[in-house]
């Protein structure tokens, strides 16, 4: 009986775990990606009565910023950051949406190729920091170099340090 009730228990578990599984088919529905995108929606919609930090600097080397915008709520909290840059031949442009906490939760990417390719490459992060769901589209064009996963080190968990380090190309 002992063993028959952990088998049960292991393929309901089982079940259930393959159910909640993010699949390209499944992902806006997912109630982790709606969680993170009512952040998001709501980053959208107050974000004009928001602070609003920008910089900008022309062309100096492949990927150095060219803008980088930074939006604090009404608590000073950074929940928004952005900043583009790009090369010769493509550019990119990184949205990063913080929670209340001020703890990442989204980035949304866009990018271009000389080539015509049209990028769009979302990564969703649960409230402790964990990447749970990451997606990229190719909309338009035959694709790029752009990397797929992200690496970590690309990413922005501290906007305020980010819009604040010097530029790379600064003397």
């Amino acid at each position: 009986m002992k063993n028959t009730i952990l088998l049960i228990t292991t393929l309901f578990l089982g079940s259930a775990a393959l159910a909640n599984k993010i699949t390209e088919k499944n992902w806006k529905k997912n109630p982790e990606v709606i969680e993170v995108r009512k952040i998001y929606d709501a980053n959208q919609k107050l974000k004009k009565g928001w602070g609003k930090q920008d910089k900008v600097w022309n062309y100096c080397e492949p990927y150095a910023d060219t803008q980088r915008i930074l939006i604090t709520d009404k608590k000073g909290i950074a929940r928004i950051y952005s900043n583009s840059g790009g090369s010769d031949d493509s550019s990119v442009n990184w949205e990063s949406h913080y929670d209340e906490n001020g703890k990442l939760r989204f980035v949304f990417i866009t990018g271009g190729a000389a080539n015509g390719s049209k990028l769009e490459h979302r990564i969703y992060f649960r409230a402790n920091g964990d990447r749970f769901w990451e997606l990229q589209k190719y909309v338009e064009g035959p694709g790029y170099t752009f990397p797929n996963p992200l690496p970590q080190d690309q990413l922005t968990t501290d906007p305020v340090a980010a819009y604040k380090a010097p530029h790379p190309c600064a003397k």
